[in-house]
């Protein structure tokens, strides 16, 4: 039998049992899943000359931050990550085509190296018809409506639009987390970003920030022997760590499943004992915990973008891993979906 409930201390619940003296055994798996996301271009947010692309990331970062938890400050987990330049072909007229109503124009892939034609239909469903096609340059383009209203975006946001497909995929170099999304991820620069920058200095990349606001579950079964009866407890809000050590303990979960290539090697040990720390000495004697499953999966299917790998993953659009101890080891093993709904015991993922 299943019990759900927004909020739960266990503690309470155990103290139940305990007063009854009634014996009982239990155990508790987590998991976590993308709750919201915000994936964008970073060269969008490091020139003053792009103002008005800078303050509406500023805006929605503020309002992804505002999904996070339980008093609006649990962090949120991001990936630093690139994929191969795409630009405009500037020696590439826009045309319209009529056989195909659309308008015709040309995208340089890998500085170049792969060229890709692109057709934007005139008429676009739930929109005006398109009147003018213009390259501002080789980084932004602007469509003008009928109704003299035009949109104004760049090579990365037209394609997503679109749903064309570039064969590229998101290699992540760095994972982190943040509670001051726009201080940490807007304002100033990154180290992380400037060692994957370095690191990849000869070849064109273009740079991006996924950031994404999490939804944690704990089930927590209990076993009562002398009664012959089990019964779970699902709470979407386990209160065992406060927002910001929740926040850090899945953050290095996720650092270490990818061990991106711009994260510092004392990132990687620091994130194997702070894991250590809260598993065994925080999380196993306040709940039991047995296992942190991650499911990270976008629900957009056509985007490139999220086919995400790193040095020490390979490309998938969802990556499902657990994190346990087994016999005092760390184990971090992928996992399929429905492996993961085995394990947590829960098909509604």
């Amino acid at each position: 039998m299943m019990y759900t409930q927004d909020e739960i201390a266990l503690q309470d619940v155990i103290a139940m049992w305990e007063e009854a003296g009634i014996p009982f055994s239990f155990e508790t798996n987590w998991l976590v899943t993308v709750r919201e996301s915000l994936f964008y271009w970073y060269e969008l947010t490091s020139h003053d000359s792009q103002a008005e692309h800078k303050d509406n990331i500023k805006g929605r970062l503020h309002r992804l931050k505002g999904t996070t938890g339980r008093d609006g400050s649990r962090s949120l987990i991001y990936y630093i990550l690139s994929c191969p330049e795409v630009r405009f072909d500037m020696e590439y007229d826009v045309v319209f085509v009529d056989s195909h109503d659309a308008y015709c124009l040309q995208l340089l892939i890998d500085g170049g190296k792969r060229l890709q034609e692109v057709a934007l239909p005139r008429t676009c469903e739930g929109q005006q018809n398109i009147e003018k096609v213009e390259l501002q340059n080789n980084a932004f383009i602007r469509i003008t409506y009928t109704d003299g209203q035009f949109a104004e975006m760049s090579v990365h946001d037209f394609t997503q639009w679109l749903g064309i497909s570039l064969g590229s995929i998101s290699n992540i170099h760095y994972v982190g987390f943040t509670q001051n999304p726009v201080d940490r991820l807007v304002r100033g620069g990154h180290d992380g970003l400037g060692r994957a920058v370095y690191k990849h200095r000869s070849t064109p990349r273009d740079y991006f920030i996924y950031g994404f606001s999490y939804k944690l579950w704990a089930k927590t079964t209990f076993s009562l022997p002398s009664l012959g009866r089990t019964f779970s407890l699902l709470s979407s809000r386990p209160l065992e760590l406060d927002a910001d050590r929740e926040g850090k303990f899945i953050e290095a979960c996720t650092i270490l499943y990818f061990r991106p290539d711009a994260q510092l090697e004392n990132d990687i040990k620091n994130s194997e004992g702070l894991v250590r720390n809260v598993f065994e000495k925080e999380l196993r004697k306040r709940c039991n915990l047995q296992s942190l499953i991650c499911y990270f999966e976008e629900e957009d299917e056509v985007a490139d973008c999220y086919n995400f790998c790193s040095v020490h993953q390979g490309s998938r659009r969802d990556h499902v891993f657990v994190v346990a101890f087994r016999q005092d080891e760390l184990e971090i093993n992928a996992l399929s979906l429905e492996e993961a709904k085995s394990l947590f015991g829960y098909d509604d993922l």
